[in-house]
């Protein structure tokens, strides 16, 4: 599974602040990756708020080998205990609920994995380089 992009390059994080384009790999401070950077991204409030509405989301400086595919919103529900170690530890039949919270999509050689309740970097939550994944 690849991402869907929402522009015609590839980009990723490379040591050294590199970012490889369509047109091959660029440095920080050239005019390509500044515009890279800035082109039709938001920060991560409106990522938030994009991913409340049901849409996935992923950053641009992503490297698809260290970071996840994209993350989605999921909302707080009831759940049920009905399978180990949760039946063991609240009982058979317990409702309970979950709080919202963001799961990490990430791609392996087994199929999708999911991180429950993913936890942001500072520079996550600070980076204004968000896209909205597009046909998932």
């Amino acid at each position: 599974m690849t991402r869907a992009m929402t522009t015609a390059c590839e980009p990723f994080h490379v040591p050294g602040q590199l970012l490889q384009l369509a047109g091959g790999i660029q440095k920080a401070g050239d005019a390509r990756f500044l515009n890279a950077l800035t082109e039709a991204h938001m920060n991560f409030q409106a990522a938030l708020e994009t991913m409340r509405t049901g849409s996935a989301v992923a950053r641009r400086i992503w490297h698809p080998k260290r970071n996840p595919e994209f993350l989605v919103f999921m909302p707080g529900r009831e759940v049920q205990a009905s399978f180990e170690p949760m039946v063991t530890h609240l009982g058979k039949g317990c409702v309970f609920r979950t709080r919202d919270h963001i799961d990490a999509v990430f791609v392996s050689d087994t199929g999708l994995e999911c991180v429950v309740g993913y936890e942001l970097s500072q520079a996550d939550i600070m980076a204004a380089d968000w896209y909205v994944i597009e046909n998932l």
